[in-house]
């Protein structure tokens, strides 16, 4: 597993999105771009293009809409997690967080960060 990452903080670049991230793989591409960097929040101006390798296509993927949408970037993360709240379902649970701090732990060892 190879995993590369740069965050640029402050002002974005002239004329491009706030975030333009790309997902590189084997038989294809996700591009990524949005005005600002809080794209699990549900950031204004999402676009996610998917790029096929084989095919020689690209598409984009519809992003859906509901009331929440409707509401200011900040309060839309805390809106989400009480709408799944109130149907039931469970936004992170333990093990969900185990199994992200594993990952984090498996790229620091990878990077020679620390053994363990």
């Amino acid at each position: 597993m190879h995993v590369s990452f740069s965050l640029r903080g402050g002002s974005r670049f002239k004329g491009a999105p706030g975030l333009d991230w790309h997902i590189y793989g084997q038989t294809g591409e996700i591009h990524v771009t949005a005005d600002g960097t809080y794209l699990p929040v549900g950031e204004d101006n999402t676009k996610i293009l998917v790029s096929d390798f084989e095919k020689g296509t690209v598409e984009e993927v519809a992003i859906s809409v509901d009331e929440i949408d409707e509401l200011g970037i900040v309060p839309r993360n805390v809106a989400r997690v009480y709408k799944a709240f109130k149907k039931g379902e469970i936004n992170c649970s333990f093990e969900d967080a185990v199994q992200r701090h594993e990952f984090i732990a498996e790229l620091y060892r990878e990077n020679g960060y620390f053994e363990g």
